[in-house]
């Protein structure tokens, strides 16, 4: 959280902040993250496999098909997403 106290719309962090609120079951939180991450950085394959996921989690399975899709547009050989 440090890199976003000093550059609040980072990418990178945001996505790896998304994991940890993932982890403690901050759904809500999570994809907030990573919908401000994808914002910014829309090419980012990593944080729309993490927001499927997160998709998923709150029980959401067309918006988690979805986010996989992106996920497997970006970077087809994905295995996660598949």
């Amino acid at each position: 959280t440090a890199i976003l106290e000093r550059q609040p719309g980072h990418p990178a962090a945001l996505r790896e902040r998304a994991l940890a609120r993932r982890a403690l079951k901050d759904l809500a939180g999570a994809r907030a993250d990573l919908e401000d991450a994808l914002r910014s950085e829309a090419g980012d394959a990593g944080a729309w496999l993490v927001l499927a996921a997160v998709r998923h989690d709150s029980r959401d399975p067309a918006g988690a098909l979805e986010a996989f899709g992106r996920c497997l547009a970006l970077d087809p050989e994905n295995v996660e997403a598949l």
